[in-house]
């Protein structure tokens, strides 16, 4: 575990009916740095059946991932024990590598933060997600959870971002601990992780001066364009007059 100090007071957290109320709500980010998810290997070892509530329909798409052995995965996300000869669900290397690790915050009274994983992923992604009426039996992760369809979209660069949780309710100024359930290992091909706490807002952050160095140079832009459209006068040789 590890601490973090909160100096500013909190913003104003009471509920209003305008959107604005959900506008300043604390992230929490994982960053991973040399994990490799745009690998076309990486990529096809998955089947998109399995996280529409549909059975397997190659093994081929799993591969070198394919049965709960493989996954190393002896209990379903419910506690049912798992079949080891049966194919995984969800199989495959982006399912496998899924992280796992666990986060909470406790304040200055000692309770804990309220972290929720609702709304994290992209709409298209929570409203297409499905899992079996057997989910609880056969599935060693819950195909719907969130955080599990954030892991599902690769990311392009080997260092990334990815929401964890949303923290709602607003913070108390005061020392915080964070304790951290370290169950993902990067140490086999010399990873990193790193935990992010911030505050977005309808910028998408706290980066008052790189908004405005953009904005700055949008409105140069814009002023150089319209000078070039503006016509100029034709100039008068002098032999022509």
């Amino acid at each position: 575990f590890f601490f973090l100090m909160i100096r500013r007071p909190p913003r104003s957290t009471q509920s209003r009916s305008s959107a604005a109320s959900d506008v300043y709500k604390r992230q929490v980010f994982y960053r991973l740095a040399g994990v490799f998810q745009n690998y076309q290997s990486y990529l096809q070892s998955r089947d998109r059946s399995q996280s529409l509530g549909g059975d397997l329909k190659n093994k081929d798409y799993c591969s070198p991932v394919i049965t709960n052995k493989d996954a190393n995965k002896n209990v379903s996300w419910a506690g049912e024990k798992l079949n080891p000869s049966d194919v995984a669900n969800p199989c495959g290397l982006m399912a496998y590598t899924l992280f796992s690790d666990n986060f909470t915050i406790v304040g200055p009274q000692g309770s804990s933060a309220k972290i929720t994983s609702k709304n994290i992923a992209w709409s298209v992604d929570r409203e297409n997600a499905q899992r079996p009426p057997n989910s609880s039996k056969v599935q060693w992760v819950d195909t719907t959870d969130e955080r599990y369809l954030v892991w599902m979209r690769p990311s392009p660069l080997p260092d990334f971002k990815k929401l964890w949780g949303r923290i709602e309710e607003g913070l108390d100024a005061g020392r915080y601990t964070v304790m951290v359930d370290n169950r993902y290992d990067l140490t086999k091909n010399g990873g990193k992780k790193y935990l992010y706490l911030t505050t977005l807002d309808f910028l998408g952050g706290d980066r008052l001066a790189l908004c405005l160095i953009y904005g700055i140079t949008g409105i140069v832009f814009i002023l150089f364009g319209i000078a070039c459209l503006v016509p100029k006068k034709k100039a008068v040789r002098l032999h022509e007059l």
